[in-house]
């Protein structure tokens, strides 16, 4: 838009200075410097609008990175609501099994009671004065042992329960305030998630009504693989310096035709096909919002952020000059550096990049070439 806008300027340009005699040099003066004047406030509107499109890049890129992390944050509250809430119904299950157990206590005890009542009346001094039969007054007496002791041991066991029971009851209140407390926070987690999604949604808006022109699609699509190619280099110089790991089971060269894909799903974008600008240097592979990104082989994060054109994406690198790109993530659960293994979680699948749709991204690279990644699928 923007081009044919300089266009028309420098269209007008050429017939002043096309038009004959009819005007004298200083009307001709005047009009090339309302057209110049001209070609000055387009070019400076152009710049206007380069800057706005790059702020609000820039700000899709910190709403999908805060949305990624909120959705990584929503997926462990739900995971510490559900053991909350677990255990206060355990906790409860204790209470009430515990109760149970006092009803019979206190009926044993109160059977302790009325027999030591029945037995009391006839006293133990009354036993030791009765010389009629020394032997069934010993019996006697030991008996009575026995039984005060088993009323002191009921008497104890209750005390026990009651106490074990006042402490389960403060566990239950403890973790019932803290399960409403998770909910509360898993609430509002959701709706800071959801405006954001609508301020995505807003900005990618922006971004297309402001990208009609298919030169300026290409231009920014060779800018992303350029910049992509620019850190591909970057990380070769400074993975030199890392002694890599020897105890990799099996090249990764070697694993071509074998290695597991990274989510199951359809490929709606296949290598080298044709895209809005340019062809696919990699695939794209449909999944559900959320669903776990795997790491296809053992290797060391070198790149976890977002870029544009990629959104949140993280690369692998996998050794002799391998790498796996895995893009448009929701959340991205590794960081620079850290090792991986065959089957680990690295991310969850999302729409970042600026997409409408969520999919996945995988790429994989030799010395910084694009290969077509189902020829190394299984």
């Amino acid at each position: 838009m923007f081009f044919r806008y300089r266009g028309r300027a420098l269209g007008f340009l050429l017939l002043v200075l096309s038009q004959g005699s009819a005007a004298n040099v200083a009307e001709k003066s005047q009009q090339l410097l309302a057209v110049q004047s001209s070609i000055r406030i387009l070019d400076h509107r152009v710049n206007e609008i380069s800057v706005e499109k790059q702020g609000l890049i820039n700000r899709l890129a910190m709403l999908e990175k805060s949305m990624g992390h909120s959705a990584a944050r929503l997926k462990q509250l739900k995971k510490q609501v559900s053991q909350s809430k677990q255990t206060v119904l355990r906790l409860g299950v204790e209470i009430q099994s515990l109760l149970r157990l006092l009803v019979v206590q206190r009926e044993r005890l109160q059977e302790q009671i009325n027999a030591a009542y029945i037995l009391g009346k006839r006293s133990r001094l009354k036993l030791i004065l009765n010389q009629e039969d020394p032997a069934r007054t010993s019996r006697m007496m030991v008996y009575y042992g026995y039984l005060n002791q088993a009323r002191v041991a009921k008497l104890q066991a209750v005390k026990a329960s009651l106490e074990k029971l006042k402490t389960l009851r403060i566990l239950e209140k403890t973790h019932s305030e803290a399960f409403q407390s998770l909910v509360v926070e898993q609430t509002k987690e959701r709706e800071l998630l959801e405006k954001n999604l609508s301020q995505r949604q807003q900005l990618l808006m922006s971004l297309v009504s402001d990208e009609q022109d298919q030169l300026k699609a290409l231009a920014l699509l060779k800018a992303d693989e350029k910049r992509l190619q620019q850190l591909f280099s970057e990380f070769q110089e400074s993975m030199d310096d890392f002694p890599y790991e020897l105890n990799i089971a099996q090249e990764f060269s070697e694993q071509r035709g074998h290695l597991g894909w990274p989510v199951s799903g359809p490929v709606i974008n296949t290598f080298g096909a044709r895209r809005s600008a340019g062809r696919w240097d990699g695939i794209v592979i449909r999944a559900e919002e959320g669903v776990e990104v795997k790491s296809v082989s053992r290797g060391r994060v070198v790149f976890s952020d977002w870029l544009r054109g990629y959104g949140l994406m993280i690369i692998v690198d996998h050794g002799k000059d391998f790498m796996t790109l895995y893009a448009f993530n929701q959340s991205l659960y590794k960081d620079v550096g850290d090792w991986v293994d065959v089957g680990d979680v690295i991310a969850t699948v999302g729409k970042s990049g600026g997409r409408n749709t969520a999919a996945l991204y995988f790429g994989i690279r030799d010395q910084g070439k694009a290969l077509n990644p189902e020829q190394w699928l299984q």
